[in-house]
């Protein structure tokens, strides 16, 4: 027969893997989509300021 401390040690190692296993396929789709925002966030700044060079560098022409 399994001792209490026993028990509870493997109880305590499943819960941690279905929690890693848990976060992981949460955590993966929302580090996804944070990480496309900030490119797309980016990208969009990046084309704002060419525009705005091309802007000031043709206006006058």
């Amino acid at each position: 027969m399994a001792s209490p401390t026993s028990t509870s040690i493997w109880f305590r190692i499943v819960i941690l893997i279905t929690l890693m296993v848990v976060l992981f396929y949460v955590c993966r789709p929302l580090y996804w989509k944070i990480s496309a925002t900030i490119h797309n966030i980016r990208h969009n700044n990046q084309y704002g300021r060419e525009c705005t060079l091309y802007k000031l560098l043709f206006a006058g022409a």
